[in-house]
């Protein structure tokens, strides 16, 4: 019951933050294996790399911090 909680929280909070996203729009396939896609959004970015034929998320970027947030 507590991680479920806990699991919804997240979701929530995820999705007030502009965190969560779906994949980019290329397919990852062994073509592109490597392959860094930056997707951008309002105030920051996100880098997705393409390993063994699936979208990783590499790290979020905000425009007003000074670092980025490694996933």
């Amino acid at each position: 019951m507590k991680s479920t909680m806990l699991s919804a929280l997240f979701a929530v909070l995820m999705g007030v933050s502009g965190v969560a996203a779906a994949e980019p729009p290329v397919p990852c396939t062994a073509a592109n294996e490597g392959m860094v896609y930056r997707e951008d959004f309002p105030g920051g970015y996100r880098d997705w790399a393409c390993f063994s034929s699936q979208w990783q998320l590499l790290q979020i970027c905000y425009d007003n911090r000074p670092y980025c947030e490694y996933v």
